[in-house]
């Protein structure tokens, strides 16, 4: 083929790649709306993710995943959060979002998510919003 042959050509490659960045930026998207759709019905009343936002009932968890436990500014944190010596890490988020009051007595946050699915997807959008991934 001569390079007139491939100039021919050049904007049906063109719009094939294009096409192809599209599809796989969707793809993500599509995978992480479960997570941010289980996220606003399990965690949005008391914790935000927006850039910036204020803390609500609960610290904003933007970038919530591979940070120190009670390490957000500007958030009151109970003594046993404070004190922590973990990272919010998949295993971490679990057990805290299963039960924070068992993994970490003395904690504030009462709710509880029992279907470990839920969590997974919680715990995927949160990943996905963390520049530690």
């Amino acid at each position: 083929m001569t390079g007139v042959g491939l100039n021919k050509h050049r904007p049906v490659i063109v719009l094939a790649v294009l096409g192809s960045l599209h599809a796989a930026a969707t793809a993500r998207a599509e995978d992480v709306d479960p997570g941010r759709r289980q996220f606003a019905a399990s965690c949005g009343v008391c914790h935000s993710v927006d850039p910036g936002a204020s803390a609500r009932q609960g610290p904003n968890l933007r970038d919530v995943y591979g940070r120190k436990a009670g390490s957000a500014a500007g958030f009151a944190y109970s003594q046993a959060l404070k004190g922590g010596d973990w990272i919010w890490d998949e295993a971490t988020l679990d057990t805290w979002i299963a039960n924070a009051q068992e993994a970490h007595p003395g904690t504030f946050m009462t709710y509880r998510q029992a279907d470990p699915q839920k969590r997974k997807l919680v715990i995927n959008y949160l990943k996905s919003l963390s520049a530690s991934k």
